[in-house]
């Protein structure tokens, strides 16, 4: 067979092969086409078929875009490829701070993947988060914030069974707007930006509101639509828009909204929180929890407990006065102290002893007094309660996730009158100290802390929760800045005393305090000054970390504490003392003893016996003058005792040395010296010339 024979033989397979391919190949790949009025529409190929069955359809997943399938043909099946270089040039324009072609390239690449989540997704957090810390203006860095939410809006329309990028836009509406350091400024501009909010009322432009919207919409997605919920945590998701109605709550009445608003807006997140408590939450193991209903599992549970009670017909009593015969003294005595009176031994063997009269139901059946006609009835309750505590166990553990007993609480507490009430002086407060009302201030400062405190009252744990402390710690400060403009320290009754002893109480830095002064005391008995010198300072070194964390201390907001560090200090003194050693004057807590020294009545009326001291030199009134330098040293010796460190203050030294010399004139003038018996012969030492 001849060359040019085989090749039109060739050609002619080719030929028959391809129209024999495209029959399966229509059969697989044909279009889907809609009815008209000419023509009935087709349910096209398999492939079409199976993609119209599984919801994998464009229309499935929203709009189509004619743009965006042109660009994808186009690539002839190469544009992830085509995705990765523009991704990489999305990257180097932003470096260069090129802003237009970093929203151009974002247009390509979403024409090119319109389904793949993580390009809005990650598109839209680098518009809002880093795009717009890249400008200085409030302004300019809001409108980045707005154009990532605007992308992730767009995306939706692509995706319209998403409920990830509505969580996102919902995330950035309400915390990027609402926790960033320009929240303030944020706040303002979505409340007058028009073209984000359209026809929404100012009255409901809120960021934490407006977020909470696209919670809802989210969950309404899921709910209604089966949407998938892949890579999202269910009981964190489900929280979110009943935070943001607290968050709502909180930010008013930062802004100075208080009354019947903040009431209806903290109801309104009660019973957000109270839905979220009764949603049905699927669990890891199979459980499904509702985080609202740990109470009744504890009351079901001892419920089953009380009728297996009834059936021992009293073991559980003799099981309970037995073992209360084993306690130790100490255990006892760990008992019987108050919570807060405990020390941290006993903290432990109170703990032994509740472990040790805390009686299970199974011990109570197994007893052998149990009667054996009710043990097949007791094995069944036994049944219920295991699975009461396995479902009580999961909830609380849940609940510590999104720590539900606390928000729950605090809607709750933010409602009463007393709370708004001390929200409300606080603010005022404020308002009064930016205006230079010191009076006014100093007044709601002080109402407003007792209110706080008669809350604290009602509500122990709030003691120890960090967002009040945040609260409080704004109030202290507050309060301190205009205490100190008017030169003075808390009021002796200062209401919030308590909780700052508690937070003092509560520091960790405690038990290193209480450490080091036992062994400062044992060497003190033991006579060896330096090492209990040595743990003193160790005890001063932990007391200025603890006023670092509560500055108002050195404004004695508890007097007690004050007292308790002032006496540490008199004996981290007296060890240097006998051990010949000077203050240093470097000393840890010098500022703290020198604000304590300034604020002391006998430091005024020293000052006033120099005065007058001065006023006799000026006047040549040298025995005047003489009498009154003498008693002032004199009271300033009864101060240095009672402040002992203030020898080593180096600006105060030379203040007295300066006091001194003037009354080294006066005796001179009068051809005498300075006697032998000199009540601040140790700052002459010290400061006084060679």
């Amino acid at each position: 067979m001849n060359p040019r024979r085989r090749s039109f033989i060739r050609k002619a397979v080719y030929l028959v092969v391809i129209f024999a391919l495209l029959f399966p190949i229509y059969w697989l790949g044909a279009p889907s086409t809609v009815d008209t009025e000419t023509m009935k529409g087709s349910r096209g190929g398999l492939l079409a078929q199976k993609r119209e069955k599984n919801g994998l359809e464009q229309v499935y997943y929203g709009k189509i875009d004619p743009t965006s399938e042109t660009l994808r043909l186009a690539t002839l099946g190469m544009r992830g490829i085509a995705v990765d270089v523009l991704w990489l040039k999305n990257i180097e324009y932003q470096k260069k701070k090129d802003w237009t072609n970093v929203s151009a390239t974002l247009n390509q690449i979403i024409k090119l993947q319109p389904n793949f989540i993580d390009v809005w997704r990650h598109q839209g957090w680098n518009l809002s988060y880093n795009c717009s810390a890249e400008f200085d203006d409030y302004r300019e860095r809001y409108h980045w914030v707005i154009k990532g939410i605007d992308f992730l809006k767009l995306g939706t329309t692509y995706n319209q069974r998403e409920p990830r990028l509505l969580r996102d836009i919902a995330s950035f509406i309400s915390r990027k707007i609402g926790r960033s350091d320009e929240h303030k400024q944020f706040r303002r501009l979505f409340r007058e930006d028009d073209d984000f909010n359209g026809a929404l009322p100012k009255s409901e432009r809120d960021n934490w509101l407006v977020g909470k919207t696209w919670f809802r919409k989210a969950e309404d997605l899921i709910d209604t639509q089966k949407a998938s919920t892949r890579g999202m945590n269910p009981i964190v998701f489900r929280s979110e828009a009943g935070m943001c109605q607290m968050n709502h709550g909180a930010a008013i009445e930062k802004e100075g909204v208080f009354g019947e608003r903040a009431r209806r807006a903290w109801q309104q997140a009660a019973k957000d929180w109270e839905e979220f408590g009764q949603y049905a939450i699927p669990t890891s193991t199979g459980l499904i929890v509702r985080l609202g209903q740990l109470d009744r599992l504890v009351g079901e549970r001892q419920e089953r407990f009380d009728e297996i009670n009834k059936l021992g017909q009293g073991i559980h009593q003799k099981l309970q006065e037995e073992r209360l015969s084993q306690l130790t003294d100490a255990q006892r005595k760990a008992m019987n102290t108050p919570p807060r009176e405990r020390t941290s031994e006993q903290f432990a063997l109170a703990q032994e002893a509740a472990a040790l009269l805390d009686i299970e139901p199974q011990e109570i059946v197994r007893n052998r007094r149990f009667p054996r006609e009710h043990l097949e009835k007791a094995k069944k309750l036994l049944e219920h309660i295991a699975q009461v505590e396995e479902l009580a166990r999961t909830t609380k553990s849940y609940r510590g996730i999104v720590n539900y007993e606390y928000w729950q609480n605090r809607a709750e507490i933010e409602q009463m009158d007393e709370m708004r009430a001390g929200r409300e002086l606080v603010f005022r407060g404020g308002e009064a100290l930016a205006e230079g009302d010191l009076s006014a201030a100093l007044d709601a400062f002080a109402r407003g802390s007792a209110h706080w405190f008669s809350v604290l009252q009602r509500y122990p744990t709030l003691m120890t929760d960090s967002s009040t402390g945040d609260d409080l710690e704004e109030l202290l400060e507050e309060y301190g800045k205009a205490l100190d403009q008017r030169d003075e320290l808390f009021p002796p009754d200062f209401a919030l005393a308590p909780y700052i002893r508690a937070q003092v109480q509560d520091n960790p830095k405690m038990y290193q305090i209480g450490a080091s002064m036992k062994k400062a005391d044992e060497a003190e008995k033991a006579d060896d000054p330096g090492t209990a010198c040595s743990f003193y300072f160790k005890a001063l070194e932990s007391w200025r970390q603890i006023i670092e964390d509560l500055p108002s201390l050195e404004q004695r907001s508890d007097p007690f504490t004050t007292a308790t560090v002032l006496a540490t200090i008199r004996k981290y003194a007296e060890s240097l003392r006998k051990n010949d050693q000077t203050v240093p004057n470097d000393f840890i807590l010098h500022r703290f003893v020198r604000v304590q020294m300034e604020h002391d009545p006998e430091t005024r009326e020293a000052q006033r016996a120099m005065e007058r001291a001065e006023d006799a030199v000026a006047k040549q009134d040298l025995a005047a003058a003489r009498k009154a330098y003498e008693e002032g040293f004199a009271r300033w010796r009864d101060i240095l005792e009672r402040y002992p460190t203030l020898v080593g203050d180096g600006t105060l030294g030379p203040e007295l040395m300066i006091l001194v010399d003037g009354y080294r004139d006066v005796l001179k003038q009068e051809n005498q010296e300075l006697p032998k018996d000199f009540p601040l012969q140790e700052i002459v030492d010290r400061y006084g010339q060679p």
